[in-house]
């Protein structure tokens, strides 16, 4: 009898701006999760929907008592911090709007008070965050949540530079997601959330829908707290399995549901008068969250009527469309059709086809004036059809997909968002190099040219998993003894088609910008498996014959990463590369 595949407990995190969730599921290794768990039941919940339930706020409380109480625990009269996801990225890269915005001024001032960096806030909100997702785990499933082994998946946002990136990562530390269990390794990987939302929503709607076919193409476009993100897809069988593809290279901005949140407290300071307002402090919150958060954002839909805001204590205000429009229209609309467009653009530049659908997916995407805006605008031009549900799906959909890419469910191919290259030695080509970089090698018995660059992964290039194609090769002297170790310097660039000489007559700083748009992000060694004596002998140019240590990199792109790893002619591993946001 074939013994049963052993199983894996696979957990998804959407760490948002205002809202997280949590999902996972128990699936047998090489299998596809059939049932997806989403946690809905929270500590605290007061008010909450059972729609709203499948997230809970992303706030924390640090109590002068010393207690810390988060998501729906922090009552009404608290003092929590929000929005800190914000401050993991630097201001400078932040949204012109959002750059000293009460979003990032507020948490900003309250980490100061605090004497905590954001990273150390992050860490604590995963941490209990983590810390409740084992307890439901364990609920459902009971021992089984402890003695299987643990694939966490942890989204983040397409457009976050690499700092932030690595505050998210030593943030899930601290939070103890790899913390030691019976179970052995916890594996922790990150998936942006745009990908996450994709491949959760092409797999639950794709399938149901007669009228997508093969070589069709869809934009979903994920709409957060915080970002908005655009990523795109073919789809290249829909039976018996269904696969698909980035097609374009995916963009986003800062244009999440703060922005607007944060036009319209603008709007209504002024209208109210900036008196009137600071007289209704001990209100505000809950003002802006019964009659904005809770009311007209989730359902203004730009229909003739009156939207109310109730002061609470000094009646109410009745506000008409125009008024509310243009709070969308002055924040997040323009940076949203632009995103959309541009998509919709390169689509039909690389299909010569405009994309079928758009699917709008995140809890921003369930706005019903963002909704009509697009379907009556680029959507409607161009004859796409624009899906939108209206049940909770699409606000878990981006915790739901990260178990689904913990899975292996991911797309086969992606298009890379940098170059990537390495430096190396070519011969030399009077036509194409110069002559300050050539230098004899002795073993090939020919010119070489240093300084040169190889640029495997190019910004906007088709990344498949398990390229073979990169062979490399070097030679030693005759007498050359022992074992060897070569350093390889790596590059990133935001240019698709990067310069190809790099001078190396010094070191390198990380993250050095070493010419135009291209950064130094640190060396990669290989190590010869054998000593250079016990090397295959080839012959060079004049028939003599030399050690050559020869090499190929295999390339395996997963999520936010890329594995590189260089294999001797005979199968050795003998370097390896781990990019950790090569999508990004």
């Amino acid at each position: 009898m074939t013994p049963p595949k052993p199983t894996r407990l696979i957990v998804g995190i959407d760490f948002g701006t205002t809202f997280s969730g949590v999902a996972y599921a128990h699936v047998r290794e090489d299998s596809r999760p059939n049932n997806i768990s989403v946690i809905s039941q929270w500590r605290g919940v007061r008010n909450a929907s059972p729609y709203e339930r499948v997230k809970v706020p992303t706030k924390i409380w640090y109590k002068p008592s010393g207690d810390i109480l988060w998501g729906y625990e922090v009552p009404e009269e608290g003092d929590p911090i929000e929005w800190f996801k914000l401050l993991l990225v630097e201001e400078s890269d932040l949204g012109e709007k959002l750059r000293g915005s009460e979003n990032t001024k507020i948490p900003r001032n309250k980490l100061a008070v605090l004497k905590k960096d954001v990273t150390t806030v992050v860490g604590d909100y995963l941490r209990l965050l983590w810390e409740y997702a084992l307890e439901q785990m364990e609920r459902e499933l009971g021992t089984i949540a402890e003695a299987a082994p643990l694939t966490v998946v942890l989204t983040v946002p397409a457009i976050w530079p690499e700092p932030a990136l690595k505050k998210m990562a030593k943030a899930a530390e601290l939070a103890g997601i790899r913390d030691a269990r019976v179970s052995g390794e916890t594996v922790l990987s990150f998936v942006t959330e745009p990908e996450a939302a994709a491949i959760s929503t092409i797999f639950t709607v794709v399938p149901e829908r007669p009228d997508v076919k093969r070589g069709d193409s869809l934009v979903i476009l994920d709409l957060g707290g915080g970002t908005a993100d655009a990523i795109s897809y073919v789809i290249d069988e829909v039976k018996p399995f269904l696969k698909f593809r980035e097609v374009v290279e995916g963009d986003g901005s800062f244009h999440g549901a703060k922005l607007l949140d944060r036009e319209f407290e603008d709007y209504i300071k002024v209208y109210l008068g900036l008196q009137k307002w600071e007289s209704l402090a001990k209100f505000q919150s809950r003002i802006l969250d019964e009659s904005w958060e809770y009311s007209i954002k989730p359902s203004f839909d730009n229909t003739d009527g009156e939207w109310i805001v109730d002061t609470i204590v000094d009646g109410k205000v009745n506000l008409n469309k125009k008024q509310i429009a243009d709070c969308f229209e002055k924040s997040v609309m323009p940076g949203i059709k632009d995103l959309v467009n541009n998509q919709l653009e390169l689509i039909k530049k690389e299909t010569n086809n405009y994309p079928k659908f758009v699917f709008l997916v995140g809890g921003f995407g369930r706005c019903p004036y963002i909704r009509d805006t697009l379907r009556d605008g680029p959507c409607h031009d161009k004859n796409i059809q624009l899906i939108q549900s209206t049940h909770s799906a699409p606000w878990s959909c981006v915790s739901r997909g990260a178990v689904q890419f913990g899975a292996n469910i991911q797309p086969s191919t992606r298009r890379a968002r940098y170059s990537y290259g390495w430096s190396s030695h070519e011969p030399f080509d009077p036509k194409r190099h110069l002559v300050e970089d050539r230098y004899w090698d002795e073993g090939r018995s020919e010119y070489m040219s240093a300084n040169r660059v190889h640029w495997p992964i190019k910004r906007g290039q088709e990344v498949e998993s398990g390229e073979n194609n990169l062979s490399y090769s070097m030679t030693f002297l005759q007498k050359a003894q022992g074992s060897y170790r070569h350093n390889v310097r790596v590059y990133k660039s935001i240019l698709p088609d990067p310069p190809t000489r790099i001078s190396e007559d010094r070191e390198f700083s990380m993250h050095e910008e070493v010419d135009d748009d291209v950064v130094f992000i640190g060396h990669t060694a290989l190590k010869t498996h054998v000593k250079i004596e016990d090397l295959p002998k080839l012959p060079n140019t004049q028939d003599e014959k030399f050690p050559v240590f020869e090499w190929h990199w295999d390339i395996r792109v997963s999520g936010c990463s890329v594995d590189m790893t260089a294999t001797s002619s005979d199968g050795h591993k003998v370097g390896q590369l781990i990019l950790n946001n090569i999508m990004q």
